[in-house]
């Protein structure tokens, strides 16, 4: 049985811990992406953890024949725009006892190891050409490439059909390519990353 699945069997019925195991998992994946989307450190910080309490809120909604992570990215991606469009603090005043709770957890949590990684992966070639590119495009390369979803996932994540997320990671690609070229860099740091994908990850 899926480990994912145990945890949130676990957490519906009252296991604080086993949510705890999800946050300590998934806190690098889910504050990357929103770094890439934010731009901010502190901004993704702030919107991990509305993530990660949406996600706890909506526990007994997520379809436990789909991934995890896709889920938890589609949240935090609807915790982003949300986020952006009220360009406001986020309401963590409101909290609830239970929730605070999960809040301290995540801020407990030492993100500085995670943005090493993020900026060691975001060099900044890679940052101008992505900078670039539209949000769709830099997206899907984004949950493609550095969260190494498959096209179903996420097409998940952006509620968009497998052949539309295919046919936008081609078109990503291409772009990606064609502006990395014209900046007149002499190495590309995504080469292989831009090469065809493992099998188990090809979107076509």
């Amino acid at each position: 049985m899926d480990n994912d699945y145990i945890h949130v069997q676990q957490t519906l019925r009252g296991n604080t811990v086993a949510f705890d195991e999800l946050v300590k998992i998934y806190l690098p994946d889910v504050y990357r992406y929103l770094l890439w989307l934010a731009h901010d450190s502190d901004t993704a910080q702030d919107i991990t953890q509305e993530a990660f309490i949406r996600a706890w809120k909506n526990l007994k909604k997520f379809d436990a024949t789909k991934s995890f992570k896709p889920w938890l990215l589609r949240l935090a991606r609807n915790a982003a725009y949300d986020h952006m469009r009220q360009k406001a603090v986020l309401p963590f005043s409101r909290l609830s006892e239970q929730e605070e709770y999960y809040v301290n957890q995540i801020q407990d949590t030492t993100l500085l190891p995670v943005e090493q990684t993020v900026n060691n992966e975001r060099s900044a070639e890679v940052q101008t050409v992505l900078s670039q590119l539209s949000v769709k495009y830099r997206e899907v390369l984004v949950l493609h490439y550095f969260e190494e979803l498959a096209a179903p996932e996420i097409a998940d994540v952006l509620n968009l059909s497998h052949e539309t997320v295919r046919t936008r990671l081609r078109r990503a690609r291409a772009l990606f390519r064609k502006s990395f070229e014209q900046s007149g860099y002499e190495t590309n740091p995504l080469t292989t990353l831009l090469n065809p994908a493992p099998q188990s990850r090809t979107a076509k």
